[in-house]
Order: structure tokens, then sequence, then C-alpha cells
């Protein structure tokens, strides 16, 4: 399903070139509100926000099913 709220753009990799890094965008602004990161204590994908953002319930669901995806995405690249 397409994002109605929230734009992910990925902007590049890592410092280790392993993973990806991704914007999170408004597609009402095109502001940019968080960033997806690989968060290695965790070893999975991350959100980390810059400011004090509000989501509602359907950008949360787009932002799960963005980490879902991306986590999924490298699991089967490692194995």
């Amino acid at each position: 399903m397409k994002p109605k709220c929230l734009e992910f753009r990925e902007i590049g990799q890592s410092a280790s070139g392993k993973t990806k890094i991704i914007s999170v965008l408004s597609k009402e602004s095109g502001g940019v509100l968080a960033q997806i990161r690989w968060f290695a204590h965790w070893r999975k994908y991350t959100l980390k926000t810059y400011d004090d953002y509000y989501f509602d319930s359907t950008c949360l669901n787009e932002i799960v099913n963005e980490l879902d995806r991306l986590n999924f995405e490298h699991k089967s690249k490692t194995q």
C-alpha cells in the first residue's frame, strides 16, 4: 500500500555500507520529520525524530510498515 502522508527517501548508506539511511518526509509540507537508520544494539532499523512532531495512527502505520520492510529486506540479505 502506498503511503498517504509520508514519503520515504533513501539518502545514503551507513559508514560500513551495509545498511541504508532513509529520510522520512511529510507529503504535505515536504519537510524532513525523521530518519530511519540501522541501530546495531537492537540489530534492526529504527526511527529517530528530529523535533516534537505528532503522528496519527495512519502515519504511524506507514512508519511501522517501512521499518518492517527494511528489517525483512536486511534479514533476507544476511541469511
